[in-house]
């Protein structure tokens, strides 16, 4: 298959995650989790768990947003390209795996509500300012997140 621009398999494990770019939103997709990045939303659907808002520094600077999934990221059956730091639009995608876990970090662009997410094996933290309000809507295997 030939990859389509704006996407990328990237090295997960033993498989790979993909990453698509489709209009101004990016798509992460594994076996068995989907994740998708839009301006002001979060669309998360897989094996969720549960999930909680803490807010961190100096005056709640910081609010982060934990989705902790049921089951770890399964990989897609297909190989991937190994990167320390990909951009596929305007998202800066970094990659760190050690032997303590695989990381993957997505730096949104600037117009987006929410700074960046991180997904390792078993969780999904969002990042955003303090000044910024999550709101979550949970139904089945699906989680929301609204940024305002």
């Amino acid at each position: 298959m030939v990859e389509e621009r704006g996407s990328r398999y990237i090295k997960w494990g033993s498989g790979s995650i993909l990453l698509k770019s489709i209009a101004s939103d990016l798509v992460l997709k594994t076996d068995n989790l989907y994740l998708e990045l839009r301006q002001r939303v979060v669309v998360v659907e897989g094996s969720i768990g549960s999930y909680e808002i803490v807010s961190s520094g100096r005056s709640g600077k910081r609010k982060h947003v934990y989705i902790k999934l049921r089951d770890s990221v399964k990989p897609l059956g297909r190989k991937g390209v190994v990167v320390d730091r990909e951009y596929i639009d305007n998202f800066e995608i970094r990659v760190l795996e050690k032997e303590f876990g695989k990381y993957i970090t997505v730096v949104t662009p600037g117009a987006f509500l929410y700074d960046y997410i991180i997904l390792s094996d078993d969780i999904i933290m969002v990042s955003l300012s303090g000044k910024r309000e999550a709101y979550i809507d949970l139904e089945d295997n699906r989680l929301t997140i609204y940024v305002v």
